[in-house]
């Protein structure tokens, strides 16, 4: 994943290999084995990219689909952090939702407004 978040990142921001390899202070060989797969960079040079495409160490290898963490948390955003530390279903049904579709979780959040519409007619 590393290889393909290098080369998006490059392109971009309309640079050539050569351009980010003389960015980077290092041959275009050496970079074009990074992009290709070819080489897997030290942590130093890891937190180089980050730092100089402004994402995370964790986005550029793939843990997140977020390219950085510049995030506005809300009151109820924290109480959801809270509960969902709390609760192992409701991780593995965000975790799922992840690997969805946007049509998909409009499906699954349709189908939780149901539920939660005949779980009140009932009471």
């Amino acid at each position: 994943m590393l290889n393909k978040r290098l080369k998006e990142l490059r392109i971009q921001r309309s640079l050539t290999q050569k351009e980010i390899a003389n960015i980077f202070n290092m041959s275009n060989a050496r970079y074009n084995q990074y992009e290709t797969g070819k080489r897997t960079p030290d942590y130093e040079t890891l937190n180089t990219f980050a730092d100089y495409y402004n994402v995370s160490v964790d986005y550029l290898l793939g843990r997140t689909r977020l390219s950085n963490y510049e995030y506005v948390y809300e009151p109820r955003f924290l109480e959801l952090l809270k509960e969902l530390q709390n609760r192992s279903v409701l991780q593995n049904l965000l975790l799922a939702a992840c690997e969805a579709s946007d049509d998909e979780i409009l499906k699954i959040h349709e189908y939780i407004e149901f539920i939660l519409y005949q779980n009140a007619k009932k009471s």
